[in-house]
């Protein structure tokens, strides 16, 4: 039995808006925690059934991921990143002074669990990485036993 999460194209331009240097300049803390349920659902569903996703979807959540991490190119990205910064610190003091901390704690939460549900489809996907680490692991466990062990002093070098 599959389940399905409806998110229209606005809730997704509301995520990306998030990370944006266009933000309001403050946020609504029941807005926050609306966008949080949705990403924490987002990434149920990803983490559930990243095979059945549509490759454009795939594409669309992968490149959405990779964003998040990719540092800035050039100096206009460090302009706008330092922009989005001053920003994000602008939010951030703005929901400390409401008291609005529990939905900024699960809108992040939220988010790294919907980057790991993608990062980890997209291991699950790549036959490559895939048997890498299986041979990587196979010969971790197969050296365990014949390995030696540290001493306290090879340890804290």
């Amino acid at each position: 039995m599959t389940q399905a999460i409806a998110i229209s194209p606005n809730d997704f331009r509301d995520l990306l808006r998030h990370r944006e240097i266009n933000r309001p300049p403050t946020a609504n803390s029941s807005r926050l925690w609306d966008i949080a349920q949705k990403v924490n659902a987002l990434a149920v569903e990803v983490e559930d059934h990243w095979e059945e996703l549509p490759e454009d979807k795939r594409k669309l959540l992968t490149t959405f991921a990779y964003a998040g991490i990719e540092p800035p190119q050039g100096i206009t990205g460090y302009f706008f990143s330092f922009i989005g910064g001053v920003s994000t610190i602008w939010n951030i003091s703005w929901i400390v002074l409401k008291g609005d901390l529990e939905a900024l704690f699960f809108y992040a939460e939220a988010y790294q669990r919907l980057l790991n549900a993608i990062f980890n489809g997209i291991e699950r996907e790549n036959e490559d990485y895939q048997s890498i680490l299986s041979a990587a692991l196979a010969e971790t466990f197969a050296n365990l036993e014949s390995s030696q062990k540290l001493t306290e002093e090879e340890s804290s070098e």
